[in-house]
């Protein structure tokens, strides 16, 4: 024997649809209250906004050179990203430049690393940003690192060279034979090449690919965003305060 089986009722489906209309005429019979926590929302976060300092940002660009010493046989810098985070930089940047710390601690420095599909060179694209509530003191940041950020960068890896030669210089045993003897000299020509290079006033590590500019308009705060997310949110409160009202009656 089959048991009927009968679609849902009518009644039940026409009760669905009263709920939900009943649930739509309670929130517009107490619009005041969503109305209320909307404009309240909304003034809030449009004040709140009003109070926020306007923050400026500055911003350059340098090409990594990547046909530093132009001498083929001669392995060019390489820097990996980690070393725009490393202390190092950082510490060197602070003793060559004017910035105070509470100025270099809003200067941010990152490296985007590439490669050439000719020549197999890796290159790389360097930004400094700075942030600031003042746009003229934001754009003295970017500048004062630029400027000294070949420095640092030059003295890294003349303390590279350096160290190389105090190690040739005590490779003098006798017991070598003489192609290794060539080896060891080709190599230690490389290396006073690379150091008078390095100390050279004129050589740069960094080519300018965006000159730094004074920011003419904020970034932050979005106060026309910011006031909208208020109002929403309280639309959204003031919706539930009238809910809960109506489950605690009933």
């Amino acid at each position: 024997m089959t048991k009927n089986t009968s679609p849902p009722s009518q009644k039940n489906v026409s009760r669905d649809e009263i709920s939900f209309r009943e649930l739509i005429d309670i929130i517009w019979r107490s619009r005041a209250v969503v109305i209320l926590s909307t404009v309240v929302f909304s003034l809030g976060s449009m004040f709140y906004a009003l109070f926020q300092p306007n923050i400026y940002q500055s911003t350059s660009s340098f090409l990594l050179e990547n046909n530093f010493y132009s001498i083929a046989g001669i392995s060019e810098p390489y820097f990996t990203p980690e070393y725009f985070e490393s202390r190092a930089l950082w510490d060197g940047i602070s003793l060559f430049s004017t910035i105070s710390e509470s100025e270099l601690g809003t200067v941010v420095l990152s490296y985007k690393e590439s490669k050439s599909k000719l020549d197999s060179v890796k290159s790389g694209v360097i930004t400094i940003s700075t942030l600031s509530t003042d746009p003229q003191l934001a754009f003295d940041n970017v500048v004062k690192v630029g400027n000294v950020l070949n420095e640092v960068m030059k003295l890294r890896e003349l303390d590279k060279v350096t160290l190389s030669l105090d190690k040739l210089s005590r490779k003098t045993d006798s017991s070598y034979t003489h192609k290794t003897k060539e080896y060891l000299d080709e190599i230690l020509a490389q290396q006073l090449f690379k150091k008078a290079i390095l100390e050279s006033p004129e050589s740069s590590l960094l080519q300018v690919a965006t000159l730094p500019a004074k920011p003419d308009s904020h970034i932050k705060p979005k106060r026309i965003l910011i006031t909208i997310m208020g109002a929403i949110l309280g639309a959204m409160i003031g919706i539930v305060l009238v809910l809960f009202r109506f489950a605690y009656k009933n």
